[in-house]
């Protein structure tokens, strides 16, 4: 059972789960969606922690955009600054990301990054450097790519 699906069993009895569109943006030039198969983001707030399930595949290309590639969290959360950090050591999830232009792979795991009080970069554990995922690593502008994490952060209000 995927640890996403224990969250869900344990929250069935205590509220519902919000769903919304995933919102990817960059840190110079924001990517534009291709064909989307999964465009979902899925959410539960919880004594002022943020639990969300962040989904998106594409089997059509897009456009690429240009930098690191930014996900942001569901409008209008903000997460608690007071609490995290976003110099780019603080994980607060994982995940994994799916792409045939990646390169020496087609799949990497991630780690989830705090980038600002709204948005989350994804940071590949499997290379030294650590990688981002961006226009360059693993681009929209290609058909099959595929962003899946969970990420946990404290919010501000809730």
């Amino acid at each position: 059972m995927s640890i996403l699906q224990k969250l869900i069993n344990i929250e069935k009895s205590r509220g519902k789960w919000k769903r919304t569109v995933t919102e990817i943006s960059a840190v110079t030039t924001p990517p534009t969606k291709g064909t989307t198969s999964v465009d979902r983001v899925i959410y539960i707030i919880r004594d002022n922690l943020l639990f969300m399930y962040f989904n998106y595949k594409q089997t059509g290309a897009g456009s690429s955009g240009e930098g690191d590639y930014l996900f942001r969290i569901p409008s209008p959360y903000i997460m608690n600054q007071d609490v995290i950090s976003t110099d780019g050591y603080f994980v607060c999830g994982y995940g994994r990301i799916h792409d045939t232009a990646i390169t020496s792979a087609t799949a990497w795991t991630c780690s989830v990054i705090p980038h600002t009080s709204t948005q989350f970069k994804l940071l590949t554990d499997e290379s030294t450097p650590r990688y981002a995922s961006s226009a360059a690593t693993a681009p929209i502008g290609g058909s099959n790519c595929h962003f899946m994490f969970y990420a946990v952060v404290p919010i501000v209000g809730g």
